[in-house]
């Protein structure tokens, strides 16, 4: 039985694969998820310090980071597009 066809998981790869999770051309690339998680880590970071670690919707304290524009919509990793959530903001 083949996979359904879904999306590349690279934020903004509109390429439809169905048996991985990346593209041939991102796998190709040598994109690993060990440097993307040490990258989010990094930008996780540096937006709840931006924001002082208070929620933007409602000002509870955030321990969360919220994309503005879903991933899933092809929105970026970038700081930009992220800000700090408290628990209950980010799962709305």
């Amino acid at each position: 039985m083949r996979n359904a066809p879904t999306v590349c998981n690279e934020p903004g790869c509109p390429a439809i694969v169905r048996t991985t999770n990346r593209c041939a051309a991102h796998q190709a690339a040598g994109h690993d998820r060990h440097g993307s998680t040490r990258q989010w880590r990094k930008l996780r970071a540096q937006v709840l310090e931006r924001d002082r670690w208070t929620c933007v919707y409602c000002g509870a304290d955030a321990a969360h980071v919220d994309h503005v524009t879903p991933r899933a919509a092809a929105g970026p990793d970038s700081a930009a597009n992220c800000v700090a959530s408290c628990e209950d903001c980010n799962l709305r």
